[in-house]
């Protein structure tokens, strides 16, 4: 009879704190089902066992207001789930002493704070604080986290080094930091960690080397510690995560060589390296990461052709790789081959002709190769390309006609070719492109009219033909885009409402209908021969569009 008598308390205290809880919170309209059934084992987001809460999940409820120390009544609670929320204020202490709390998940709220008095949850496996305020340093408390397999602290406000202690927790699997203010180096006995799955230190104010103990952590399957300023070489051990999948290091000052170790990370599918100061060539290893979807070696300093090897990755379908560098040679015909959706070169020292079978690629969508020093003529192969939507070539040294082939890129949105050598007549095909919404062919020698079909182009919302030998009237068509925005490419948001004819033989009037195209904020007419006034509709354009621009 007692124990019976003491079950009814327990129940009915856990009843209560959970009431309490409900009554401090705003915007509790997901949990109104509570209290209309005797027995909270049947509210929502409420796990039992044996008549006892042992799980509380209320996760993307939009719940606000503070943290209740009523839950420290449910005594036998193993799983607290309150993540992305709107929970606000600090973490009550009493929390701290659910001894047989096992998951613990706040993340994505508006908490703050700092962690302090953990030593009571000697449980814990999953800790997830991620996305909130919390700040101050981490001390010694973490270590009595010894089982502890999950921690995840990223996007706070925590700073200071990462301390020692926190490395002994042996049986980690994933420790995310990232996001934070942390600095000083990476401290050598993380190697000890041996069990771990993912290591995530990215956005901090991490410096010194990366240590060599790093590839003592055979399991690691996600590496990130982008964006620090970790420098030294890039250590060969690193050829030892052979479990890794997702390698992420960019921006940091490693002025290093790609050790050819890299090569033996076969189950890397990310490899992102961008602006951290690579130097030398690209290793001929790096053809061995079979498994490779996504490549960004861009922003560094590394000299040599693309290595055929590059050729073998059947997997990759992004190559942001060699944006910015000094890379050289002829663009390979290879790639023609690969998955590619993306494929940028820009700001390098490629030279020689495009070759035709990358026009036969079966799923480029972007081809980019701006400031180089290709040449040659644009061939007219270049229709069998129709997956492209992004076509980037300005400047270069192309020369001759724009094939009228173009006509068959029906889904291409973006066109430059400016700082060229292009010449002869824009062809009418180009017109056809319906789809297209930025079109540069500025800086070239293009002669004759502007086609009438530009008024096919309703989408456009950046053309620029200046500095070349155009001539006669503006065809009525050219208003017929500008008139409204279209879904945006945020690439090119900067192009967005450009209208530029300046620098060329353009004559007769300018069309009234130029006042209607709301779009335009810049309007560049000047160095033309147009003749009579210009139209009043111009002059209800955004002031800047005409008076700091316009000149006839």
């Amino acid at each position: 009879m007692l124990l019976y008598s003491l079950d009814l308390n327990a129940e009915a205290s856990e009843l209560q704190a959970l009431l309490n809880f409900k009554t401090g919170l705003r915007n509790a309209e997901g949990i109104a089902d509570w209290g209309k059934q005797p027995s909270p084992c049947a509210w929502t987001g409420i796990t039992c066992r044996n008549g006892s809460v042992v799980a509380l999940s209320l996760p993307r409820f939009g719940l606000q207001g503070m943290l209740s120390q009523a839950l420290i009544s449910l005594s036998n609670l193993e799983l607290l789930d309150l993540s992305d929320n709107e929970f606000s204020g600090p973490i009550p202490l009493q929390f701290w002493k659910l001894k047989n709390l096992e998951t613990l998940n706040l993340s994505f709220n508006l908490l703050n704070g700092t962690l302090s008095a953990l030593q009571n949850l000697k449980n814990l496996k999953n800790l997830r604080l991620g996305f909130n305020s919390f700040s101050g340093k981490l001390n010694s408390a973490v270590s009595f986290f010894s089982s502890l397999q999950i921690l995840d602290l990223g996007s706070n406000l925590f700073t200071g080094e990462i301390p020692e202690q926190l490395l002994q927790l042996s049986k980690l699997q994933e420790l995310i930091l990232g996001g934070n203010g942390f600095s000083g180096p990476i401290p050598s006995s993380i190697g000890n960690l041996s069990d771990l799955l993912v290591l995530d230190l990215a956005n901090g104010f991490l410096s010194g080397s990366l240590p060599k103990c790093i590839g003592s952590l055979k399991k690691l399957q996600v590496l990130d510690i982008s964006n620090n300023s970790i420098t030294g070489p890039i250590p060969r051990c690193i050829g030892d995560l052979t479990a890794l999948r997702d390698l992420r290091i960019g921006n940091n000052r490693f002025a290093s060589r790609i050790p050819p170790e890299i090569g033996t990370l076969k189950n890397l599918v990310n490899l992102e390296a961008p602006s951290c100061t690579l130097h030398g060539p690209i290793p001929e290893e790096i053809g061995n990461l079979q498994s490779l979807k996504k490549l960004d070696l861009s922003g560094n300093q590394l000299q040599s052709p693309i290595p055929q090897s590059v050729g073998k990755l059947g997997n990759l379908t992004i190559l942001l790789v060699l944006v910015q560098n000094q890379l050289t040679g002829t663009i390979p015909a290879y790639l023609s081959d690969l998955p590619l959706l993306s494929l940028e070169l820009d700001c390098n020292n490629f030279s020689g002709e495009i070759p035709d079978e990358i026009w036969n690629s079966k799923s480029l969508l972007e081809l980019s190769a701006g400031f180089n020093f290709l040449q040659g003529r644009l061939s007219s192969k270049i229709g069998n390309l129709v997956t492209l939507q992004r076509l980037i070539l300005n400047n270069n040294r192309l020369e001759g006609r724009v094939p009228k082939e173009i006509r068959n890129l029906g889904s291409l949105s973006v066109l430059f070719l400016n700082q060229n050598k292009l010449s002869g007549e824009i062809p009418p095909q180009l017109f056809q492109l319906r789809l297209l919404t930025s079109l540069d062919l500025g800086y070239n020698k293009f002669t004759g009219s502007i086609p009438s079909n530009i008024g096919e182009l309703k989408e456009l919302e950046f053309l620029v033909l200046a500095h070349n030998q155009l001539s006669g009237p503006l065809p009525i068509g050219i208003t017929e885009g500008f008139q409204q925005s279209s879904i945006p490419d945020t690439s090119y948001l900067q192009h967005r409402g450009v209208l530029d004819l300046s620098m060329n033989k353009f004559s007769g009037q300018l069309p009234e209908k130029l006042g209607k195209c709301s779009v335009i904020v810049d309007l560049l007419l000047q160095n033309n021969n147009f003749a009579g006034e210009i139209p009043g509709s111009i002059f209800q354009l955004p002031s800047e569009a005409f008076l700091r621009r316009l000149a006839v």
